[in-house]
């Protein structure tokens, strides 16, 4: 099966020939696939859940994999790069809704998982003995780096693996592989990537928006929203209970109107009397352009008036509030040569992983890959059964009921 085929199943293939002991995921819906979605990255890896440790599939399902040129890609392989993904997942109201959930993770990382091969096959075929004494340095370094950081205790480290499902061997392992692709990668598309003055000019034009500034201003509020002076906010008060709470909140934005008079310092004022989230801040938001506060007339007031200037008392739908202007920013439109740098760095990496991408598909379509028939089939079975619970068998043809002849 060519790597394209491979990545642009729409619907399963057909089920396990004569399989009875399972539920026939053969006729759900699949995900539509990107034409190159195993040049994509699989999403960083997070540590499994300490309450349940990552398990291997039982019985013989490894025995069928995707294999590429020399290598394969097994079910265990995929669970154990998807295992985070999948148990975010919980246990939905059925198992046809875990799989659905389940179907683009398991796709996705299925899709990692042939790419990585291809890389590393082509590494590895590339790689000369001086590169690989480096390489075996490479590794023995970083496992004198993990023991250190164990405090030079091995069974400490062992633990500290065996909470992410990992031996030392493993890891290892894991890591030798990570090193040789990425030299691999560096070594065959750093010299592609091609960067002019012409080409950052272009990137600068297109993006023009990205190295734009608004003029932002930053607020200090005493605010008296209604809802704080209720009993039970998040309860759905009584006409009484909402005149009350209205009465309360105008009561302490006057009083904090009155300190301010006095000469009180507007901080200490927004400390005593605001109800609002920034009140351990003294009052105090971050810049933003106008329109970003959630109360309109706020900000409006604020950009209306100089700095350090205070507005009276302001009333919304939803409170009562009195702000002052801390400071204004004016707009700013970041010149080319102070963001150079930054769109150099973008492009770059644009262009890597446009090159990567490509040169996958390159490998893939001098690769012998194939697929067993009833893999993805397997692949979920084998993904509910583990993650989600034993599932009753649906028999594939189910013969009809048929009534007792008299």
């Amino acid at each position: 099966m060519r790597m394209r085929e491979l990545l642009a199943v729409l619907l399963l293939t057909a089920g396990l020939a004569g399989c009875q002991n399972q539920p026939d995921w053969s006729k759900m819906q699949w995900p539509r696939q990107e034409k190159d979605v195993a040049a994509q990255p699989a999403p960083a890896a997070a540590p499994p859940m300490a309450d349940k440790p990552a398990t291997r599939p039982a019985g013989d399902v490894d025995s069928r994999a995707i294999k590429i040129n020399d290598r394969k890609v097994t079910i265990s392989d995929i669970l154990k790069s998807a295992d985070y993904e999948l148990r975010k997942i919980g246990k939905p109201a059925t198992a046809e809704a875990f799989a659905t959930a389940a179907a683009p993770i398991l796709l996705r990382h299925r899709g990692h998982l042939v790419a990585e091969a291809l890389l590393y096959g082509a590494a590895e075929r590339g790689m000369n003995d001086q590169a690989r004494k480096h390489l075996d340095d490479e590794v023995k370094e970083a496992q004198d780096r993990w023991l250190a950081d164990a405090g030079g205790d091995r069974r400490r480290l062992k633990d500290n693996l065996a909470k992410e499902g990992m031996t030392i061997e493993d890891a290892l392992t894991r890591y030798r592989r990570d090193v040789t692709i990425n030299l691999y990668l560096r070594e065959q598309l750093i010299p592609r990537v091609t960067i002019t003055r012409d080409t950052l000019l272009q990137y600068y034009t297109d993006h023009e928006s990205d190295f734009r500034r608004p003029v932002q201003v930053q607020m200090q509020i005493v605010e008296a929203p209604f809802e704080a002076f209720l009993a039970s906010p998040l309860a759905n008060p009584t006409e009484q209970e909402a005149r009350a709470a209205k009465d309360a909140a105008r009561q302490a934005v006057r009083q904090a109107a009155a300190a301010l008079t006095r000469g009180e310092e507007f901080g200490v004022v927004a400390e005593t009397y605001s109800r609002g989230v920034k009140r351990k801040e003294k009052g105090i938001w971050p810049p933003m352009p106008d329109g970003s506060f959630r109360q309109e007339a706020v900000s409006k007031a604020a950009f209306s008036q100089p700095e350090g200037a205070v507005s009276g008392i302001i009333e919304t739908p939803d409170g009562f509030y009195i702000v002052k202007t801390r400071r204004i920013y004016p707009g700013k439109v970041e010149v080319f040569e102070d963001v150079q740098t930054k769109i150099e760095a973008s492009i770059r990496e644009e262009q890597f992983k446009r090159l990567r991408n490509e040169h996958i598909a390159e490998l893939a379509e001098r690769a012998a890959i194939t697929e067993p028939r009833g893999f993805l089939n397997t692949l979920m079975d084998q993904t509910v059964r583990t993650y989600y619970g034993p599932v009753e068998p649906k028999p594939l043809n189910p013969e009809p009921t048929r009534r007792p002849q008299r």
